[in-house]
């Protein structure tokens, strides 16, 4: 058990010190409900700002521009995301800001009288609107692919 979940009990037998069982009951049942619902919230504000994740997929090289302070995004893809953003009411992208507090706190707002399936939805439009926004980019090889490539992509798709 490490120190965290050593924590989390003791903070759960201080907080059911002298409740019955049922009591016991529902308190672990509101703590479930609780964790969900931040576990949907932030699952919102992932697919709300995915902007604010984007140095999770960076290269060797991303992450060193990132570290010199160079932001790798698109400057067509960052002035997007901006306008998209000040239409949302909160600040513009800033690389490197480790915590974007007020888009949390749009994402909290925005779930305040939601129920966790309503977010579970609200979630799911939310992304296909951004996939609907966001421009499309051809995937396309640049050349035909040879019969070793075909093959290995054959290969690679079966399973």
């Amino acid at each position: 058990m490490n120190r965290q979940k050593k924590e989390e009990l003791k903070k759960s037998r201080n907080d059911t010190k002298g409740m019955s069982l049922v009591e016991i009951e529902a308190y672990k049942l509101n703590q479930a409900y609780e964790k969900e619902r931040k576990n949907l919230i932030y699952f919102l504000h992932v697919a709300t700002f995915p902007e604010e994740y984007d140095y999770q997929g960076d290269s060797n090289l991303d992450s060193k521009m990132r570290k010199s302070g160079i932001d790798p995004l698109s400057k067509s893809y960052i002035k997007t995301i901006d306008e998209r953003r000040l239409n949302l009411g909160v600040e513009p992208y800033v690389c490197n800001q480790g915590f974007f507090k007020t888009t949390r706190d749009y994402c909290q707002q925005k779930t305040i009288n939601l129920s966790n399936s309503e977010i579970k939805v609200l979630t799911d439009e939310v992304k296909k609107e951004y996939k609907d926004k966001m421009p499309k980019v051809d995937l396309s090889p640049s050349r035909p692919m040879t019969e070793a490539e075909k093959d290995m992509y054959m290969w690679l798709n079966m399973f």
